[in-house]
Order: C-alpha cells, then sequence, then structure tokens
C-alpha cells in the first residue's frame, strides 16, 4: 500500500513553491553584478593573454597606434598647437577664445580650418577605424578563443568548446551587419534621450551605456553551451539577434557590471574623444569577456526571482520598436529591397 502523503510534507512542498524573499532577490542581483565587475578588472589575466600571443600583440598595438597615436595625437596636436598658432597670428588670447569680442576674420578663418580638419581628417579616419578596429577586434578574439581552447583541451575539467562554424560570406552577412548597424545607432539615440530628462537622466543613460558597452564585448566571444558560458562567438554560433538579446537580457545584472568600468571611462568625454578611448581599450575587454562566465549560469535560477525583480528585463525593447520602424522606412525609400533584406534578419531573429 503507497505511503500517505502527510500534510507537513504538503505544507513544505507549497512553501517551497512560493517566491523568494525581495531581499533575496536583490542580493543575488548585487552577486551578479559584483561579480561581472569583478570580471571586468581581470587585467592579470588579459595581460598574461597578450603577452602569449604575437596576433594579439600585433591587433592591440595596431589598435593603439591607430587610435591613440594617430586619431587622438592628430586631435591634441590640432587643440594644443594648430589653434594656439592661430590664436597668437591673429592677436586674439586663448582665454578669450571664440567669443563675440573675437574679431570677424579671426572667426572665419577659425571655423573654416575646424571645418576642412574634420572633413579632410578626423572623419574620415573615424570611419576608416570602424573598419579595421573591426578586423583587428576578431583577430583578437579568435586567437583568445583559440588559446582557451586549448588550455581547455589540456584541463578536461573545464570543459570542450565545439570547433566553430565557418563563418558566412560577407554578402550573407550584410543584412545582418546593417541591422546590427543600426540598431546600435538607435541604442546611442535612445541613450541621448534619456539623458536630457532632468534629474535621473543622466544615471540612467549611464546605466544604459555600460549595457550596450557590455553587449558589443560579448557579442565578439559571447556564447552559451549547456547553461555555461563558453568562448564561443555568438555569431559563429549562428545565434540570431534576438538570441543574443535574448540571452543578454536575461543576465542584466552580470552585464550591468561587467560593462561599468569601460563605460566610466568614456561616458564622460566628447563623442570623438570618447571614441578614441573606447578603441585603446576595448581589446583588453574583449578578452576578459573571452575570460568570463556570466552569472547566473543556469534555467532554474528563474525561481530565484521575486516577481517584483523581473529575470528576464527588456533593456532592448524601445530600440526593437525603433528599429522596426526605421525598416519601415527604408522599405518605402527603398522600394522595398533594402528594406526587406535587413526586415528578413529582424524577422529570423
Amino acid at each position: 500500500m503507497p505511503p500517505k502523503l502527510h500534510p507537513q510534507r504538503q505544507q513544505h512542498q507549497h512553501q517551497h513553491q512560493q517566491p523568494p524573499p525581495l531581499a533575496d532577490t536583490l542580493r543575488l542581483c548585487a552577486s551578479c553584478a559584483y561579480k561581472g565587475l569583478r570580471d571586468a578588472f581581470s587585467w592579470p589575466k588579459t595581460l598574461i593573454t597578450i603577452y602569449a600571443s604575437k596576433t594579439i600583440q600585433s591587433a592591440t598595438l595596431r589598435c593603439i597606434i591607430l587610435n591613440g597615436v594617430i586619431f587622438l595625437g592628430s586631435m591634441l596636436f590640432f587643440e594644443r598647437l594648430v589653434m594656439p598658432t592661430l590664436h597668437f597670428v591673429f592677436g586674439v588670447s586663448n582665454s578669450q577664445g571664440y567669443d563675440e569680442a573675437a574679431p570677424f576674420f579671426f572667426k572665419a578663418v577659425y571655423s573654416a580650418f575646424r571645418l576642412f580638419y574634420n572633413i579632410f581628417w578626423v572623419y574620415p579616419i573615424y570611419a576608416a577605424s570602424f573598419i579595421l578596429n573591426s578586423i583587428w577586434y576578431q583577430q583578437i578574439a579568435d586567437r583568445a578563443y583559440q588559446m582557451q581552447q586549448a588550455s581547455n583541451t589540456s584541463n578536461p575539467s573545464r570543459g570542450t568548446i565545439s570547433p566553430a562554424a565557418p563563418p558566412p560570406s560577407f554578402l550573407a552577412r550584410l543584412p545582418d551587419e546593417i541591422y546590427r548597424a543600426l540598431f546600435f545607432a538607435n541604442y546611442l539615440v535612445l541613450i541621448s534621450v534619456v539623458y536630457s530628462i532632468p534629474v535621473v537622466g543622466p544615471g540612467v543613460s549611464l546605466l544604459f551605456f555600460t549595457w550596450i558597452t557590455a553587449y558589443y564585448c560579448f557579442e565578439y566571444v559571447g556564447g552559451c553551451m549547456g547553461g555555461r558560458m563558453t568562448l564561443y562567438t555568438w555569431i559563429s554560433r549562428g545565434w540570431k539577434l534576438e538570441q543574443r538579446l535574448e540571452y543578454f537580457e536575461e543576465h542584466w545584472a552580470y552585464f550591468a557590471g561587467f560593462g561599468l568600468p569601460l563605460a566610466l571611462i568614456t561616458f564622460f568625454l566628447s563623442t570623438l574623444v570618447g571614441a578614441g578611448v573606447f578603441a585603446i581599450f576595448f581589446p583588453c575587454y574583449i578578452i576578459m569577456a573571452t575570460l568570463a562566465l556570466p552569472y547566473p549560469r543556469s534555467g532554474s535560477s528563474r525561481q530565484q526571482f521575486h516577481r517584483f525583480i523581473p529575470y528576464r528585463l527588456s533593456i532592448f525593447y524601445p530600440v526593437r520598436k525603433m528599429n522596426a520602424m526605421a525598416i519601415a522606412v527604408m522599405r518605402i525609400l527603398g522600394g522595398g529591397r533594402i528594406g526587406g533584406s535587413v526586415g528578413a534578419v529582424r524577422a529570423r531573429g
């Protein structure tokens, strides 16, 4: 005769199904954010990885030369040498600068110099850096992945990583790359809009910036197999954009911690200077993302969240809507050809 289920046991099971206290969920989120912050300070392991690979050393050095020496260096040269020379030639003090008291001819020459300098030097270098940086970033990510794979082979307890699938051709990736670029552009627009909100705007926009910074790091080197983060690229693994966003939104606390250091380095700088500084530090954070294991790493953690704190935080929901509107405009302007191809990426995601 089967044993009866005692009332005490039924009460125990009922209590087990109750949601956890709010304080427990807050501690879990704080723990996840701390783990992300700790992974973003893995400088010793990162420097060892750079030292151990000539490929990573070469790509990192190129990033520093292009973004630090050429891009930021030329901006410093213009501001600290060219502009003071103009002030000296026209007899305008640096403190007087470009105000109403400055001569009209000086204002015209000042504006012309800055306009030509930006059009024929700063903006071309800025645009070219997107292409070159992305190539070097991928070299760093691929080599770091190979080194970690070799480490896992020599240490079976860390698990194995399947070899990456052959990358698709450029034309096959083009619609996805356009949608991805549009996604990042709209997210930066969202950050700018949020920043203008009185009192809370700057703090909330900084939080949003930490998330997009972390996402950009992990899109090069992140992946998930069996609930455990591995060094397998999201794109190489065949994850659609929606899959990548879902994984990110389920680990929002961890990624807020991971993205905070790099966000603080660049958030308060001007757009061009911030982009240059970001590009210098970013190779190191690619390696840190390679070594990281986002937490929590199991789907069972969903039961550890209080109903007032979402397990999946819809960080990218406004950007998805902005992308949908942009694609609709592209379909109208492009006769359905361009917008249809890019829209297909969103549909597949």
